[in-house]
Order: structure tokens, then C-alpha cells, then sequence
């Protein structure tokens, strides 16, 4: 009878709590696995959504008015506007993106908003052959880009009609896609998550101990649906894979198995320690009140039967004996705390749900959010389009007007500074002389004026254009100190140059900007400085491949600078304080133009200074290798060359011009036929074939193009050189000239030693020379 009432007590029990228990347990773990699926699936949708993002972005940012035209001319494409389209897409992502590029169809770099990339190629970074090869927008990675960063690249092909002409290159962070995944799983700490590809590559992860060359199994790459078990890094593994819309990406969720198995262990241990208590119980009671059990375990039974089915609701009446009152109790216990288990986890599916709805609803928000940003964009490119087109006729209309205004200015201080230097050379009288010379040095001071106020206009109309010239430093210094001797003779200053052992005999590099800059410190110097000295240094600074970078170095004993002055010398129209306009003169350009110059080239301008101890002003730039030549094939410089018996056409409507151009060649011993325009220029080409021609641009009844390309057109002038001789300086103006069959500009006014180079270049070397 014990044994039957222990039999009939506890093993129903037993089952129900056994049932119950697999119950649960089967519930538990298929919401765990619900949870590892929906997080792959929502980290991945995330994921996706946000490359659908990067492509629609890209694609609208392509369509921007302009960047075709662009990429088809970029030597004419307004620079300016084109970093600023870079930098308006690169804040589309501000936190991860590196860089945007406008790449053409040969993988150079146009423009990039890192300025150091531009001109180099990207032809064999792994993106831009398919890039390019597709007509749609594609993200790449992430990889290891050429920096040795995990890199994420988006591009876009631009496109003109079915031809593509180049590629929008947007470079961002790898780490957006352990980003994005931070942020799926930013409410479950304990759920680990990795992006890889259909290789298994890593390629973004949450869990810190993974290693970039952990790869994933292959079984994780195309698993069927739902979570599975899977053995990775030697530790047994429950997670779930979600594919990445529109990518070769998946995601995986997944958690230590033994992790994932806890809350069910936990479930069966309690069960177990309750079956336990239980029948220790019931064999109790069966030795002790067999004959009484029963009705106890009749009631007992239906109780257990009742719960059985799903009502947890029921209780067993508290009766009988002691030890039936303690079994009744503790079954009633149990349902209450299975009722209460129950409740919970009603109450936890509530929530999931309303935070499911919740995210819809946000997301709902946030594709609201991206149409309007994107109807902002369009409205804004729209306004800069718009922009643009107002600045450009603005460009066109400012540079038409300073053209005229240099031809006007320059033509007569052609004159004069011709005519000033041929009395100066042609007089013996030392008074004479030296009031010549104040004129010629007045003349030059008003041609630095009228550069600074013309060189400004190019900045900032973004036309002011370099040119690269084989030079010598040495010399170059050598010149520029001697253009200021006298000046600081006059004021009793010691005048020093330091040279640098290690400067390379000659570079290649825009002489003339670099010796503007030179010789606008040592003005300055000179003008600053009462007493004392000034010096040029020129040092060599390092080697970097075909480059080398020199700094030059301009120090005084003047004035000096407050800091509050250095920090605006290089602004416009800028000296340390109004008394020193009125005391030293000058406009306050030339540091800024020098700043200008510098940063075109490729380098840096700075200052060190302090009151009443003088100044230092200095600027780092870089400069190309030059093979080292023969300087001693040169004529001295004290030796005027001859071209006796050679023919020359000089053509200007202005005579004073022409007298003092008559004058300067003949020097030379050439002979020199002048016409006031272009038909008695045409007509004299007929009669007589010139060694070369030198023409004015402006000029009444035919102007100097079209007389060009009249005199194109006779047999006998299909090759001789004709320069256009002009005061018009924009590079536009020069263009037309060699449109028109011109060879080449010579700028008024004419300098003797800029005449005589021209000479030796278009009519060979000299004859003869004349000290």
C-alpha cells in the first residue's frame, strides 16, 4: 500500500512537472532562438539599409549639374566649386567618411577633399575597375585600402549619355559596419554579432576577441532558416545568419552554447529539486497515513489533472492529515509560482512587442527624415547650380575689364620705361643719369602696383597659372639680392646671403613667382629697417623622390611685429597699423599675394617676429630635379648679343612704342620695318620674309589676330615666329593668341632682358657680341 500510494502520489505529480517543465523549456528556447534570429535579421536590415542610403546618395550626388562638364575640361573647371560639392556629399557621413574624390577615367584624382591625393591614381585600388565598368552606384569592402586602414569605398559613375567619364569615390571608416552593429545590439550586451562575406572573411564584429583572420565556418555562409548549433575557435556555438539586402555581406548573431543552455539548465534543476522534495514527501506520507490518503489524493489528482490541461488557476483544498495539509500546500505553491512564471512571460512578450512597434514606427521616421534631407539636397544643388553661373558671368565680366584697364596703363608705362632707360644709356651726364634713373625706379614702383592689384584679381578669379622653368637657386638668389643692393646701400644696411652647401645646381619650378616672393620679403626688409642688416638664407631641407624642398629665409633688424600684427600681415590690403602706410608707403598686397603664390606651389609661408628686434619671414616649398647643363654656353650678361642683317616686323598703333621697340632691337644690329596695324603689317609680309615679328594685340581698321592669321596664310610666314606683343596678362587673352598662329606673348612692358632672351630663343644664337 506505501508503495501504491507513493506510486499514486508522486509520479502524477512528476509528470505534470515534467510536462510543464518541457513545456517551458521548449517556449524559452525557441524565443531565445526567435531573439538570435531577429537580431541577424534586424542588424542586417540595418546594415542594408544603410548601404541603400550610401547608393541613393551616391546616385543623386552624381546627377549634380556640372560634374560631367568637369570631368571632360578639368583644366577649365572652377576648383573652388567643385571642393565645395566634395565637401557638401562628404557631410552626408561626417563621422565615417575619409575622403570624396572626383576621379577620371584613367583613376586620377581631380579633386579631393584630402588636397594631398590630388593627382595621384587610383586605377589599381580593387574598386575602380568594376566601379567604373557598371553603370550604377556599388559599395566595396570593407578592405585594407593603400593607407593599411580597413576601408569602406562607395562609387558612382559619372556619365555622359552611356559613356562613363569618371567615378565619384567616397572612402569611409571600416569601422561602419562594427557601427551599425554596436547599434543593433546596443539593448543586448550578451549577444555577440559578425559581418562577413561569402568567403567567411571577416569583415566587421562586436566580440572582441575575434581576430580579422577568424574565419567563419563554411556551413554559416548559406544555412537554412532559423538558429543552429555550430562549432567555431574550438567552443560550441547557437547563433542565427541573415543575409545583407543588395550586398555579398551576411550577419551572424550567436551566443557560447552553454550560455544559451543556462536558463534551461536552470529550469530542469529547480524541476528536479522539486520532484525531489516531492517525493521525499509522498514516500513520508505513504508510511505514515496510508489508510487516510485517499480522499487527499483523490482531490490531489483532479487538482494535478486540471493544471495538467491548462489551469492554473486550480487549488487543492488544505485538509487531512498534517502531512496531506504540507503536500496540498506545497502543490498549491508550485501552481502559484507556475501561474507566476507564466504571467511573466506574457508580460515579456507584451514588451517585445511594443518595442517591435516601436522600432517600425522609427524607422517610419527615419525614411521620412531621408526624403526630406534628400529634397533639402536637390534644392540646395539646385541653388548652387544657380550660384555658379551668376559667379562665373561675374568672372567673365571682372576679367574682360582688367584686361582693358591693363592695356591701357601698360601701353603708355611701356613708353616710358623704354624711353627712360634708352636717355639713361644714351647720356653722359651724371645729373641727367641719376634723375633718369629716379624715373625709371618711380616707373618700375608703379608697375609693382598695378602687378599686385592685377596678380590679386587672378587669385581670386582663380586664373593665375604657374610655369615651369629650368633655373639655378644661387643665381636666382644672387639676382633678387641685387635687385635691392642699391636700395640698402642708400640706407647704410649690411646686406648678407647664406647658401646652403647641399642646393642642387639647378631645379626646375616657376622662377618668376618664386623670385616675386624673394624679392617682396627683401623690399619689405629693406623698407622696415632703419639700421643694421638684412639677409637671404637658402637651405636645402630634404629629398622626397623626384622632388627636393628648399626653404628660404629673409631676416632684418627693423620694426618688427606684434603678434596681433603677424596674425593678419598676410591678409589683404593689411600693414601693422595705419602709421606705417603713411610713414613706408606700399598697399598692403604684397604678402598676400606671396601667401597666394606659396600655397599654389606647394608650400608653406610663415613669420617670426618681435618688436624692435626685426623680423623673419620665410617660406618651405617643393621643386622638381633638373639634369645638370652647361651654364658656361651662356653670354655673359655685361655682352649684348647681335643678329646683324636680320629682318624684324614690329607692329603697333601706338608710335612711341614703336620708336622705343626700333631702338631696342637695333641694338641687337637688326633691321627693323614698323607698321601701325594690322594691313600694313599684312602688306609688308607680302614684300618681305622677316626672321620674326612682334605684334600688338589692339589696334584700329585690323587688330594683331587677325593679322596673324592673314600672314598664316602666305606661303612664305607659315613658319616664322610671331609673338604677340601686349599688355593684356590673363591666360584666356594668351590662348587666343596661339589660337590665332602666335608662338608665343611678350608682356609690356617690354624689359630689355626679357627682349633679349626672346631673341635668343626664336632667332638662334647670336653672331656676335658687344660688350
Amino acid at each position: 500500500m506505501t508503495a501504491v500510494l507513493f506510486g499514486i502520489t508522486v509520479l502524477p505529480l512528476s509528470v505534470l512537472i515534467a510536462l510543464q517543465v518541457r513545456q517551458e523549456t521548449g517556449h524559452l528556447l525557441g524565443e531565445r532562438d526567435e531573439v538570435l534570429v531577429s537580431f541577424s535579421q534586424g542588424a542586417a536590415r540595418d546594415l542594408g539599409l544603410r548601404v541603400d542610403r550610401m547608393l541613393d546618395n551616391a546616385r543623386a550626388d552624381v546627377a549634380i549639374p556640372g560634374l560631367a562638364e568637369v570631368l571632360q575640361a578639368p583644366a577649365k573647371a572652377d576648383k573652388v566649386w567643385v571642393n565645395r560639392v566634395l565637401t557638401l556629399v562628404s557631410l552626408r557621413e561626417p563621422v565615417n567618411t575619409i575622403s570624396v574624390a572626383l576621379l577620371d577615367r584613367d583613376g586620377r584624382d581631380l579633386a579631393d577633399t584630402q588636397p594631398q591625393r590630388v593627382g595621384s591614381s587610383e586605377a589599381a585600388e580593387y574598386f575602380f575597375s568594376p566601379g567604373i565598368a557598371h553603370g550604377y552606384p556599388r559599395v566595396f569592402g570593407p578592405q585594407r585600402a593603400d593607407d593599411g586602414r580597413r576601408t569602406l569605398f562607395v562609387t558612382a559613375p559619372i556619365k555622359q549619355g552611356n559613356e562613363a567619364l569618371g567615378l565619384l569615390r567616397i572612402r569611409l571608416q571600416g569601422g561602419l559596419v562594427g557601427q551599425v552593429l554596436a547599434e543593433s545590439l546596443i539593448d543586448r550586451a550578451d549577444v555577440q554579432a559578425a559581418v562577413f562575406d561569402t568567403d567567411g572573411r571577416l569583415h566587421g564584429w562586436s566580440d572582441p576577441a575575434l581576430q580579422e583572420t577568424d574565419a567563419v565556418p563554411i556551413d554559416m555562409v548559406n544555412p537554412p532558416p532559423g538558429a543552429l548549433n555550430f562549432d567555431w575557435r574550438s567552443q560550441a556555438w547557437r547563433g542565427a545568419v541573415a543575409a545583407v539586402p543588395g550586398t555579398e555581406l551576411r550577419v551572424m548573431t550567436y551566443l557560447p552554447r552553454n550560455q544559451f543552455d543556462a536558463p534551461v539548465r536552470a529550469k530542469l534543476r529547480d524541476a528536479v529539486l522539486l520532484m525531489a522534495v516531492l517525493a521525499l514527501l509522498g514516500l513520508g506520507a505513504a508510511w505514515s497515513i496510508a489508510a487516510r490518503l485517499t480522499r487527499g489524493l483523490t482531490a490531489l489528482s483532479a487538482s494535478a489533472e486540471a493544471m495538467a490541461e491548462g489551469d492554473l488557476q486550480r487549488r487543492v483544498p488544505v485538509r487531512g492529515t498534517a502531512e496531506l495539509r504540507r503536500v496540498s500546500q506545497a502543490f498549491n505553491l508550485m501552481g502559484e509560482r507556475l501561474a507566476e512564471n507564466l504571467h511573466a512571460l506574457s508580460e515579456e512578450l507584451a514588451q517585445r512587442r511594443q518595442a517591435e512597434a516601436a522600432l517600425r514606427e522609427s524607422e517610419a521616421r527615419l525614411q521620412d527624415g531621408n526624403l526630406r534631407l534628400e529634397a533639402q539636397v536637390r534644392e540646395r544643388t539646385a541653388d548652387l547650380a544657380s550660384a555658379k553661373d551668376a559667379a562665373e558671368a561675374a568672372s567673365r565680366a571682372k576679367s574682360s575689364f582688367l584686361a582693358n584697364i591693363s592695356h591701357e596703363i601698360r601701353t603708355p608705362m611701356n613708353a616710358i620705361i623704354g624711353l627712360t632707360r634708352l636717355l639713361g644709356e644714351g647720356s653722359i651726364d651724371p645729373l641727367q643719369r641719376d634723375r633718369l634713373a629716379k624715373v625709371d625706379g618711380a616707373a618700375h614702383h608703379l608697375m609693382g602696383l598695378i602687378n599686385d592689384v592685377l596678380d590679386l584679381s587672378r587669385i581670386e578669379a582663380g586664373k593665375l597659372s604657374l610655369e615651369t622653368v629650368t633655373f639655378s637657386p644661387r643665381a636666382l638668389v644672387e639676382r633678387m639680392v641685387g635687385m635691392v643692393e642699391l636700395s640698402a646701400r642708400d640706407k647704410g644696411l649690411q646686406l648678407r646671403t647664406e647658401l646652403d652647401e647641399r642646393l642642387p645646381a639647378l631645379l626646375q619650378g616657376d622662377e618668376r613667382r618664386l623670385g616675386q616672393v624673394l624679392l617682396n620679403f627683401l623690399g619689405n626688409a629693406v623698407k622696415f629697417t632703419s639700421q643694421g642688416e638684412v639677409g637671404l638664407r637658402a637651405q636645402w631641407l630634404r629629398d622626397e623622390g623626384a622632388q627636393v624642398w628648399l626653404g628660404f629665409e629673409v631676416w632684418d633688424t627693423g620694426i618688427g611685429l606684434t603678434p596681433e600684427q603677424q596674425a593678419r600681415v598676410f591678409d589683404a590690403f593689411e600693414q601693422a597699423d595705419a602709421s606705417t602706410t603713411r610713414q613706408f608707403g606700399g598697399t598692403g598686397l604684397g604678402l598676400t599675394i606671396s601667401r597666394e603664390l606659396c600655397q599654389l606651389m606647394g608650400g608653406q609661408i610663415g613669420v617670426a617676429s618681435q618688436p624692435g628686434e626685426g623680423s623673419r619671414f620665410w617660406i618651405a616649398l617643393p621643386l622638381l630635379r633638373q639634369a645638370e647643363a652647361d651654364a658656361g654656353a651662356l653670354l655673359a650678361p655685361s655682352v649684348l648679343p647681335q643678329w646683324p642683317g636680320r629682318r624684324v616686323l614690329v607692329v603697333d598703333d601706338n608710335p612711341v612704342n614703336l620708336e622705343v621697340m626700333q631702338a631696342m632691337l637695333g641694338r641687337h644690329g637688326l633691321v627693323v620695318d614698323c607698321a601701325s596695324d594690322g594691313v600694313v603689317a599684312s602688306t609688308l609680309a607680302q614684300r618681305h620674309p622677316y626672321s620674326l615679328m612682334l605684334m600688338d594685340m589692339h589696334m584700329p581698321l585690323m587688330d594683331g589676330l587677325e593679322a596673324t592669321r592673314r600672314i598664316r596664310r602666305l606661303p612664305m610666314h607659315t613658319g616664322t615666329p610671331i609673338l604677340a606683343m601686349t599688355a593684356n596678362v590673363y591666360e584666356d587673352d594668351r590662348e587666343r593668341c596661339r589660337q590665332a598662329g602666335m608662338n608665343a606673348h611678350l608682356g609690356k612692358p617690354i624689359d630689355a632682358l626679357a627682349l633679349q632672351v626672346v631673341l635668343a630663343a626664336w632667332l638662334g644664337e647670336p653672331s656676335a657680341g658687344v660688350s
